[in-house]
């Protein structure tokens, strides 16, 4: 025997049931309790209390008894009841609960990886004498306390499940808990059909938390402006997209693709089919649009109903024919950054400020110049100006 051993004295305050002859060396705080639990006695012990949480390593099934237990990480079995427990198996994919099945991943140790992925935890409802517990309840209180630190600190989305809706917006299922979706939330614009979204599955990230009703408030808008930036850069101009017309103003009509992006088709990049009805104010929402990328411009995409390639060939016959002329033209608009000119009809061309200066201190509308046509872009059609000296400005 070790000398450690041999100075080891017996724990003789420990309480014996009479006629035992085992000798108890452990002076630990949990030493009573482990000689109660090994007589079969009543026991209590501080460090498992009803309403904690303790990590789960395993799940277990009795196919005879139709029992289910949960083996931890402390090596304590607790037993759940698997019909409490059927909302959890919702979040890990099962329609509905088949122990054969169950029993089968178990063996297979598809459980005891799944546990140690997710950190998963189990809820304490009894004793030592009488363990059970709930994987779902420990489930549940650590995905709300996930959902509240996202409002502050987002970083995950999550998939939403549409249950229902109601006048303000839908009620939905986030990893098994009870949410709501505001209607003004749900979408990148105006939603047209609210039926639509009914069994859908919805990215969403945590808005709010409405501590009276005790709900959490999720947005896809939210979602949509953590991802949009990097989904944008995969959008290439001049590509050809399909959309859905969501509403229009007196500037043109406005199109989403995909439930992400919006884009706006400006009156002077429709054909003349969509003017004629855009005009007639017979633009319906909910209509399909075959549109080109343009440009992107603030998170949003700039269309055309024109065909980039016909419209390169008319912006390079436009450049040869026209780059480098002098032509006598008309103010239309003036603004801080310069003064934009009627260089054909549905063409115009922007005079720089700094060039506006060395022709006069103040333009106004409808005055003309005769200015120098110096350059056409080749990729977006701009036109810009340059004055030529006073003199010859003003005889015009």
């Amino acid at each position: 025997m070790s000398k450690r051993l041999r100075i080891l004295k017996e724990n003789t305050s420990i309480k014996k049931v009479p006629g035992d002859k085992c000798k108890v060396y452990c002076h630990e705080s949990y030493a009573q309790a482990l000689y109660d639990m090994l007589q079969g006695k009543p026991v209590h012990v501080k460090d498992v209390n009803p309403g904690e949480m303790v990590l789960a390593h395993d799940l277990k099934v009795n196919l005879k008894s139709n029992a289910v237990e949960i083996h931890t990480e402390s090596g304590l079995v607790i037993a759940v009841d698997i019909r409490r427990e059927k909302k959890y198996f919702e979040t890990i994919g099962f329609e509905e609960i088949d122990l054969e099945r169950i029993s089968e991943l178990s063996l297979s140790g598809w459980f005891r990886e799944l546990f140690a992925e997710r950190s998963e935890m189990v809820k304490i409802e009894g004793d030592l004498n009488n363990l059970r517990g709930s994987i779902y309840e420990a489930y549940q209180e650590k995905t709300r306390e996930e959902f509240i630190r996202e409002i502050t600190a987002p970083t995950a989305y999550y998939l939403a499940k549409v249950i229902s809706k109601n006048q303000g917006g839908f009620f939905i299922k986030v990893r098994g808990i009870d949410a709501f979706l505001p209607g003004s939330l749900a979408a990148a614009n105006k939603i047209v059909d609210f039926d639509a979204y009914i069994g859908r599955e919805v990215p969403v990230m945590v808005e709010d938390y409405l501590k009276q009703s005790d709900t959490f408030i999720f947005s896809y808008k939210k979602y949509l402006e953590k991802i949009l930036p990097s989904k944008l850069a995969e959008i290439q101009r001049n590509s050809q997209m399909s959309g859905i017309i969501t509403g229009s103003s007196k500037y043109g009509i406005f199109v989403e693709f995909n439930e992400m992006f919006t884009g706006l088709l400006h009156t002077s990049e429709m054909d003349s089919t969509t003017l004629e009805k855009f005009n007639a104010r017979k633009v319906e929402a909910g209509t399909k649009m075959n549109v080109w990328v343009k440009d992107i411009r603030d998170n949003k995409l700039i269309l055309t109903e024109m065909d980039p390639a016909e419209k390169q060939e008319e912006i390079e016959n436009f450049k040869h024919k026209i780059e480098g002329t002098v032509k006598n033209m008309k103010v239309v608009s003036v603004k801080l950054f310069g003064a934009f000119f009627e260089v054909e009809e549905g063409k115009i061309g922007l005079l720089p400020v700094r060039e506006l200066k060395r022709i006069a201190k103040k333009m106004e509308v409808g005055e003309s110049y005769t200015l120098c046509i110096s350059k056409v872009d080749s990729e977006t059609g701009k036109i810009y100006l340059s004055a030529l000296n006073e003199k010859v400005a003003h005889e015009v």
